[in-house]
């Protein structure tokens, strides 16, 4: 389980969506406040040196959020693959022993599971 991030204002950070929320809020002397600590969470929790390294390195919240966003763009592309991978093994009879009755499934443009995933993970551009 991931440590949330307690800043200096006593507001309490969850996750990078949680951060990102924070940052969109805050003003320039919170972020720079918070950005020991929130280089210090995202190295220990995400275990991502090159976040936490292009946080610091960031010189404005924009900035910040930006670095942010591709992260989470970035785990959003990865979670996509594993469901069309996952969805393609599913409905792959081929595989399956001659006894198995596949379930039916309706197939869903991949343009609806971005959005479902999206959607799911509150994420946005």
């Amino acid at each position: 389980m991931k440590e949330k991030l307690q800043l200096k204002n006593k507001k309490v950070v969850e996750d990078l969506h949680d951060l990102k929320k924070f940052l969109r809020d805050s003003s320039q002397k919170d972020f720079v406040t918070n950005l020991q600590e929130t280089y210090d969470w995202i190295k220990h929790n995400y275990k991502d040196d090159v976040l936490a390294q292009d946080i610091m390195e960031c010189q404005n919240l924009e900035a910040a959020i930006y670095c942010i966003n591709g992260k989470l763009e970035q785990n959003l592309t990865r979670k996509l693959k594993l469901l069309e991978e996952n969805y393609k093994s599913e409905t792959d009879v081929r595989k399956a022993p001659d006894t198995f009755m596949p379930k039916m499934i309706v197939p869903q443009p991949r343009e609806s599971l971005i959005a479902k995933m999206k959607e799911v993970h509150q994420f946005d551009k």
